[in-house]
């Protein structure tokens, strides 16, 4: 059946009824025949074709039959006679808002009639609009009229709408001005409690700080000066506001020059710089920083003010913010003075150097850098000047060396006047392999040791008394009788001290190693016994022969390296001083004065400024000799710069005799001593003598050969 259920709500309403017949399958049996009848003809009769007629209110039931089959229809009939509405009055404060009305619709035993068809209108749609639903929207301003139907049954509500404002609402609620002057037009809109515009509500405006921002009738706001303040929007009791914040942000930066130029140095300027908004106003107060592109040219303070330094250009930009404006500067300093210091120079030896300084200053007292000075010597023959203003001394005698610059020029007074150097000598003596005599270790070989013990301390005490250095140079039999003999029996003489320890500490004796490298003892062997002996360090290498032709050359250049002992293998040393540039015998020794560092073996008087062993001159090894060198200093035929040296031997049985003694103090010690006295001559030890080759004159080699 279908439908399976019929509402009619009118008498002599109808409605249509269709069967469908189907088989056991399922299948439609179409052209099937049905019969219809109704439970309640008095309610609602039905015809031969399923059309339902209302009679009365009830409710029956239609059936359709086909064979044996039946399906069934219900009907009800509620005829309304009566319409009642939820409310009788609506009234609106804001457009858009809603009401459900609800409609109940009776027949006329009273009773309600569910889902009773009922139809909704509205008298003013321009007021109210209402929905099939019956929900009521209200649209604008007025009153209307809700109308409801059902069947013949009907009712009305009244509704007026009247719009009331609740909110006040401003198109920007905080406005920021960079720019006095600048504006911005605030919009008031004015809403009902649905958020509905109240079109022409009146609005008033205030401002909370007149200096800082004002505002016009319509919503004008006007930048006036930097500060806050709050703008207020009223419409009957309600208000919004909108905070203002006027602060000037710069747009533009000026100083009071663009260009300045100093003629003198610690000279000044103050720069003033003007901050601006975009409206052209300035903003007072306002950061600025300094800085110069060349503080060796002009420096600038923290508030602008502009110092000249030195010679040329710098650029001088103040900074606010991302804004930034420059100012050139030009120095060009103009010379008004120039002094040379020192005024005076003077040179004691040739060749000495002594730099003069030339200062140039302006007007203003500044001194100018980076001036070119040009120098001269009235006497180049006495002392040069170098384009730096280095004087050199070249002879006795005096100049002036003037120091020019465009117009000025200033002086200063060379004098020379070289002091002669001393003939530097040395006084040793050479203790030779085969003393003490005899056999180590025996009585008489003791006796021996001990006399020259003896000998050797009057030595140094003569030596001592006369102030001079005496160097005592023994080989290794010496030294190894000491390290037998030497018991605390034998030191107690000596202050607990060996003899070789004794002489250094009470008499300042010099002690190096001598060799003959016979016997099984090498230098590298004597070097050690003077360390086991608490003498040792020495490197001087105490005679040697010299001419490789020879067949006792002693082969000097293999200490280039440190070479092994050979009694004592586990031993090192290496010497780096030669003395004694000797022959078998001295039978023909060479006559030479002077330091230098022999090439090799085959070039030894040629000076190797890298060699690294120096030789000393001994030339006559007589005071006849050494005066012959002191005459060269005081003739001019040795410069200066030339160290002479010369050694005297003193011989062991010079040593041993008080006549020889008595002869080396009448002959050797008293002369010297003079010469000394008038610095003519300097005694000294083979060490301090390179040292003083090597720090007084430079290490400049000289080599006087007869």
């Amino acid at each position: 059946m279908s439908p399976a259920s019929v509402s009619l709500e009118a008498l002599g309403q109808t409605t249509q009824l269709s069967a469908t017949v189907k088989d056991q399958t399922g299948a439609t049996m179409s052209g099937a025949s049905v019969s219809w009848s109704s439970s309640s003809a008095s309610v609602a009769t039905v015809s031969s074709t399923g059309l339902v007629t209302s009679v009365a209110d009830g409710t029956a039931t239609i059936t359709a039959t086909s064979g044996s089959a039946n399906g069934t229809a219900s009907v009800t009939v509620a005829v309304p006679v009566s319409l009642e509405l939820s409310d009788t009055l609506l009234s609106f404060l804001a457009l858009a808002d809603t009401t459900q009305l609800t409609a109940t619709v009776k027949n006329a035993a009273g009773s309600t009639i569910s889902g009773a068809t009922v139809t909704w209108a509205v008298s003013d749609e321009s007021v109210a609009t209402v929905s099939s639903a019956g929900l009521v929207t209200s649209v604008a301003d007025g009153t209307t009229t809700i109308m409801v139907t059902s069947g013949e049954a009907s009712d009305t509500v009244a509704v007026t709408v009247l719009q009331t404002a609740t909110s006040v609402e401003l198109s920007d609620t905080l406005l920021t001005f960079p720019s006095l002057g600048d504006t911005a037009t605030l919009v008031a809109t004015v809403k009902d409690g649905a958020g509905s515009v109240v079109v022409g509500a009146a609005v008033t405006w205030a401002t909370s700080a007149e200096g800082v921002a004002t505002v016009s009738d319509g919503g004008l706001v006007t930048a006036v000066t930097n500060g806050t303040a709050t703008i207020t929007a009223t419409s009957g009791t309600l208000e919004a506001t909108a905070a203002v914040t006027v602060a000037q942000a710069a747009a533009n930066i000026e100083l009071s020059d663009t260009v300045v130029t100093f003629a003198s140095l610690a000279d000044t300027t103050q720069l003033t710089a003007t901050v601006k908004d975009a409206k052209d106003n300035v903003i007072s107060g306002a950061a600025v920083t300094w800085a110069t592109s060349a503080a060796s040219v002009a420096t600038v303070s923290t508030a602008g003010l502009v110092t000249s330094v030195g010679d040329g250009t710098a650029t001088i930009t103040v900074t606010s913010g991302s804004l930034s404006a420059t100012a050139s500067v030009t120095v060009t300093q103009g010379a008004s003075s120039i002094t040379v210091s020192p005024t005076s120079v003077s040179f004691a030896s040739l060749a000495d150097t002594a730099a003069l300084t030339a200062t140039v200053k302006d007007s203003g007292g500044a001194v100018m850098s980076g001036v070119t000075v040009s120098w001269t010597t009235s006497a180049a023959s006495v002392a040069t000047v170098s384009s730096a203003g280095l004087v050199t001394a070249v002879a006795d005698g005096t100049a002036t060396v003037t120091a020019t610059f465009g117009v000025l020029a200033a002086t200063a007074s060379v004098t020379v006047a070289v002091e002669m150097p001393p003939v530097y000598v040395v006084l040793f003596t050479h203790i030779e392999d085969n003393e003490p005599f005899g056999t180590l270790d025996t009585p008489k070989n003791r006796t021996i040791y001990l006399k020259w013990r003896t000998h050797l301390i009057t030595m140094a005490e003569l030596a001592q008394r006369y102030g001079m250095t005496w160097v005592f140079q023994p080989d290794w039999k010496f030294l190894e009788a000491a390290r037998t003999y030497e018991n605390a029996s034998v030191m107690s003489t000596t202050g607990g001290e060996n003899i070789l320890r004794y002489l250094r500490a009470e008499f300042n004796v010099v002690i190096d190693p001598h060799s003959h490298e016979n016997g099984g003892y090498n230098y590298t062997d004597v070097a050690y016994l003077l360390d086991q002996l608490g003498v040792g360090k020495s490197t001087v290498i105490g005679g040697h022969i010299w001419d490789p032709s020879l067949p006792q050359f002693s082969h000097w250049d293999r200490f280039r390296v440190p070479v092994a002992g050979k009694q004592y293998p586990s031993a090192l040393w290496r010497g780096d001083i030669l003395m004694g540039s000797g022959t078998p015998d001295h039978t023909n020794d060479p006559i030479v004065s002077g330091v230098w560092r022999p090439k090799d073996p085959w070039s030894y008087w040629e000076d190797s400024p890298s060699g690294n062993i120096t030789a000393v001159g001994s030339f006559k090894k007589d005071v006849d000799g050494i005066s012959e060198l002191v005459a060269r200093y005081t003739s001019g035929q040795s410069a200066p710069t030339c160290m002479l040296t010369s050694s005297y031997h003193i011989k062991p049985v010079v040593i041993s005799s008080s006549i020889g003694l008595s002869a080396l103090e009448r002959d050797v010690l008293s002369p010297l001593s003079l010469l000394r006295s008038s610095g003519e001559v300097e005694v000294t030890d083979f060490t301090t003598l390179v040292a003083t080759w090597k720090s007084q004159f430079g290490g400049q080699a000289c080599i006087y050969r007869q």
